[in-house]
């Protein structure tokens, strides 16, 4: 059970608490994970105001979820880009490009709307 591998809330907050920087990623795809939309939560809510930064392959980033982001402390998103052809992404990631142009584009014009 990866659950069993995360680190304490308790430890993490007083850690978030009064960090200058953060990269935040839990395992794999960030965005699939209900511990880093609870972890980023708590950075929102902190009086902190990190240099916070993440990576993503751009699937989830659907349309709630840029917005989210765009909202939050977040200061840097890095988007994996696997290929720039739709059969050339399929072929490497069994997905549809058209979803991860989509989704980029939800981050883009939600940042500039800003």
């Amino acid at each position: 059970n990866r659950e069993e591998n995360y680190m304490n809330p308790s430890r993490y907050k007083r850690i978030l608490d009064f960090a200058n920087s953060i990269y935040l990623n839990i395992s794999g795809e960030p965005l699939m994970s209900e511990k880093f939309w609870e972890v980023l939560d708590y950075i929102d809510a902190s009086p902190n105001d990190p240099v916070l930064f993440t990576d993503t392959n751009g699937i989830l980033l659907d349309e709630k979820a840029a917005a989210r982001i765009v909202a939050s402390k977040f200061k840097k998103i890095f988007i994996s880009m696997d290929a720039a052809s739709d059969l050339t992404y399929q072929r490497l990631r069994g997905g549809d490009f058209k979803v991860w142009k989509k989704n980029v584009k939800y981050l883009a014009d939600r940042k500039k709307s800003e």
